[in-house]
């Protein structure tokens, strides 16, 4: 189970289910907001260990449900 760790702030889990949680998140910010840099950083660790888990390239930030 990978682990992503932020300042204090550390989440473990599932990855399909921490990519959709990324996803989730990020879709409901409004235009014109901006998550803080730490947030922002865990996000893209736990997009980019998608991408590895997935074999997927690295331009690709896509989920892949049919991959879950």
């Amino acid at each position: 189970m990978p682990n992503f760790k932020s300042g204090s702030i550390e989440l473990s889990g599932d990855i399909n289910a921490l990519r959709e949680l990324v996803e989730d998140i990020t879709s409901s910010i409004g235009d014109g907001n901006e998550l803080p840099s730490y947030i922002t950083d865990l996000f893209f660790s736990i997009e980019s260990e998608y991408q590895k888990f997935h074999n997927l390239s690295e331009d690709d930030y896509e989920i892949h449900s049919e991959k879950h």
